[in-house]
């Protein structure tokens, strides 16, 4: 595993308030401390419920959960604008969170000494690493801007093309796990810090 101590090491993150995040973007001086609390993405899954609107036939707006209005879809009840990016939405919101869920109990079994993905910040190495995030992740214009931190605690290097990303065998999903867990590299990776600690914001870069 590359897990290593870092004391006032220089990273970068992609900061941004997309995606629900209740967060302030980052400002120079600031001081965060990572690891106490769900970060903001996690955070998403334990306070947001996904739902969709409806109109009823006496003109209120009804905001129904994710399956219940797949299924009234699919009973004919209910005819959506753009049925095939809701569809895609509620897939990926569930296969994220069930990723995260699994990654979390292998870490907790077999690698508890790494930091959590749920309680952590993302870091990558360099500014390139950090713009090419960007580009994954497919951020818009005004919705981040990347930062330089001071960080002081556990860092964890990994590669986020293991994520699981896809329907696969359950087996498939662990195994990319535990390689994940102990920072092993694909032959194309996307490099990625966990990291848990704490974090001083140094720079705002911008985009």
């Amino acid at each position: 595993m590359a897990l290593q101590k870092v004391n006032n090491e220089y990273f970068f993150h992609v900061n941004s308030n997309a995606n629900l995040s209740t967060y302030d973007l980052m400002r120079r001086g600031t001081t965060i401390n990572i690891g106490d609390e769900s970060s903001p993405f996690f955070s998403i899954y334990e306070t947001w419920r996904r739902t969709y609107p409806v109109r009823k036939d006496t003109g209120e707006v009804q905001h129904v959960p994710a399956m219940r209005f797949l299924n009234e879809v699919k009973a004919g009840n209910i005819t959506p604008d753009n049925l095939p990016q809701t569809a895609y939405d509620v897939a990926n919101h569930f296969l994220m969170l069930a990723r995260e869920l699994l990654w979390e109990t292998v870490r907790l079994n077999e690698f508890p000494e790494a930091p959590s993905r749920q309680r952590c910040i993302w870091l990558t190495r360099t500014l390139e690493q950090a713009r090419d995030w960007v580009k994954i992740l497919k951020f818009q214009p005004n919705a981040y801007w990347i930062v330089r931190l001071r960080a002081s605690g556990r860092a964890l290097d990994t590669d986020g093309r293991l994520l699981a990303g896809e329907s696969e065998p359950l087996p498939v999903w662990y195994e990319k796990a535990r390689k994940y867990w102990r920072g092993e590299l694909t032959d194309d990776p996307w490099p990625e810090v966990i990291f848990d600690g704490t974090v001083v914001v140094d720079e705002i870069i911008g985009q």
